[in-house]
């Protein structure tokens, strides 16, 4: 998912509702995963190597939509 987020960065400028649909979907999906994740895994107390990657993949898909937002606001 976070592969498809980065490629809308690929896309024409042209396309910004193409670029922000694609990368608000990843974003979702990977949230979801997440969620998903972490209900079918045991509770614990401390931070799981999982939990810290999604929330890297989650933040870096945002990243790349606040990017595609800000390219349009400038273009």
């Amino acid at each position: 998912m976070v592969v498809i987020g980065y490629s809308t960065l690929y896309f024409p400028l042209n396309s910004f509702q193409e670029r922000s649909n694609i990368a608000l979907t990843a974003l979702l999906v990977e949230a979801t995963f997440f969620s998903q994740t972490t209900a079918a895994m045991p509770r614990t107390a401390y931070l799981k190597l999982i939990d810290i990657w999604f929330v890297y993949c989650i933040i870096s898909l945002f990243m790349v939509y606040i990017t595609n937002a800000v390219v349009e606001y400038i273009k």
